[in-house]
Formats: C-alpha cells, sequence, structure tokens
C-alpha cells in the first residue's frame, strides 16, 4: 500500500476538525508514515503520533466538557484573553505537558514534522527531534496571543507566518501528500467598509493565501481540503464540537478520495 503522509494546517480552535480526518486513518487501519504540523496542527499531531486515536483525543475533549461548565469555560478563555502574552504562554505550556504522554520526538510512534517561523531571519524551521514541547510552543507563538517562543538564543513564531499548511515537509516521505487547511483565510465580505483593522487582516491572509497557494504547487499535493467555518474564533474551544462537525462533512469525501488513490 502507498505511504499516506498528512499536513495539518493551522486555526486555532478550528484545528479540532483535524481529528475527522484522522479518524478516517482508524477506521481503515491506515498508520501515516509521517505527520507535519502548523500551530493546533503540532499539538493534534504531536498526540496522535504520540500513539492516541483520534476518538480518544476527543473523548478527552468531552471529559474536560464534562467537567467544566461552559460559563466557566468562557470566563476562562475571556481571562487567557485578557492576560499578558507572557502569562498566556506559561499557562499553555502547563497545559500541554499535562497533555502529552511523551516528551521528545524520538518517543512518538510516528514520524512528525512541526513548523515555526525565526523571528529574526523570517526562515521556517522544521523541527524534527528534541523537546516536543519547546517545538510546539514556537509553532504556536501567534503574535499579539503569545511573546515569541525562545529556544537557545533565537526566537520563534507561529509557524502559520511562513508555512500554514506544511506540505512541503512531507512529501520525501510519503507517496501520497495530504493537506488540511483550517486556517479560514478568506477575501473580506464586499459587505464590509475598509478600516485599519480589517485592513491589516487582509494584508496578512493575503501574504498567507499566496504563499499557501505556492506550496501547493511546489509539493504537488495528492489531497487538499479546505474547511470552511461558521463563527469559530481562534480561542473558541468550547465550541470544539462545531468545529469537529465541520471536519466530519468532509471527512467522507476524504476517505472515498483516499481509498481511490491508494
Amino acid at each position: 500500500m502507498k505511504r499516506v503522509g498528512m499536513a495539518l494546517g493551522g486555526g486555532g480552535a478550528k484545528g479540532i476538525a483535524h481529528l475527522a480526518f484522522l479518524e478516517v486513518l482508524d477506521k481503515k487501519g491506515i498508520i501515516p508514515s509521517v505527520v507535519s504540523g502548523t500551530s493546533i496542527g503540532s499539538l493534534i499531531g504531536a498526540l496522535y503520533c504520540s500513539g492516541q486515536t483520534a476518538a480518544e483525543i476527543y473523548e478527552f475533549l468531552s471529559r474536560l466538557d464534562e467537567t467544566t461548565s461552559s460559563g466557566r469555560k468562557r470566563r476562562l478563555l475571556i481571562k487567557l484573553q485578557a492576560s499578558s502574552p507572557t502569562k498566556r504562554a506559561e499557562w499553555m505550556k502547563r497545559f500541554i505537558e499535562t497533555l502529552l504522554p511523551v516528551k521528545t520526538f524520538e518517543e512518538l510512534k510516528i514520524p512528525l514534522k512541526i513548523c515555526a517561523v525565526n523571528f529574526y531571519t523570517l526562515e521556517e524551521k522544521m523541527f524534527t527531534s528534541g523537546s516536543l514541547i519547546d517545538a510546539m510552543m514556537a509553532s504556536m507563538a501567534l503574535p499579539g496571543g503569545i511573546y515569541p517562543y525562545k529556544i537557545g538564543d533565537e526566537y520563534y513564531i507561529d509557524g502559520g507566518a511562513g508555512n500554514v499548511v506544511p506540505v512541503d515537509y512531507i512529501k520525501d516521505d510519503c507517496d501520497v501528500v495530504v493537506g488540511i487547511d483550517v486556517s479560514s483565510i478568506l477575501p473580506t465580505p464586499r459587505t464590509k467598509k475598509p478600516t485599519m483593522k480589517n485592513a491589516r487582516i487582509a494584508f496578512v491572509n493575503g501574504c498567507r493565501k499566496g504563499c499557501l497557494e505556492y506550496k501547493l504547487k511546489e509539493a504537488d499535493v495528492d489531497l487538499f481540503y479546505k474547511i470552511k467555518f461558521d463563527n469559530i474564533g481562534t480561542l473558541d474551544f468550547f465550541k470544539y464540537k462545531n468545529a469537529y462537525m465541520q471536519g466530519t462533512k468532509i471527512a467522507p469525501k476524504f476517505e472515498q478520495d483516499l481509498m481511490d488513490i491508494l
């Protein structure tokens, strides 16, 4: 059978949709030869590559939902948004440490590649060995949300700054390249008048869109899925069920496409 590689894109809470695609692999008994991830994709990828199934990861989210009231979760997210980027990073790092059953890339059952961007050089950095938590924190250091993450003498920012769906990282390690885009990079609706804020967002989205299109051509991607979301923000993790359901709408097509190509 052909080797399958999965590139899981960044998009905050919307990244829970990745689980619907990983469930297809579990259902078919397909173990990917490699997984790459940017931002939230690095977190989902690390949990999956550590040996957890997609269903087990989702079940964990459900248990959190059962033991924590929606009101409390919303207050926590509001408090998290209001805290400093440094405090936010400290909280996130502690939380990730409680989630991961392993600490290093070398302990993973499936090879994983994590993308971040060097703050000084703006070059992409592909992490494949050493500390998983450091690599994930670097990949999720979204400017304005989390302070740039320091590893050694270098600082890193969210991998989405250069590679929102890291398909090019896996093309040499698999026969079928699959990319999942949860970034919601969309044009500004014509109903909105330009403002300084949405103009900055449009500028960033335009750069990311061009970069993604270039990466897709260079990597010769076999299967690529762009998921659309309604009213789910980057930190709306209490809407994880909504994000997951959006993924399940496309997962059957992915299953059929994958079976056809294999």
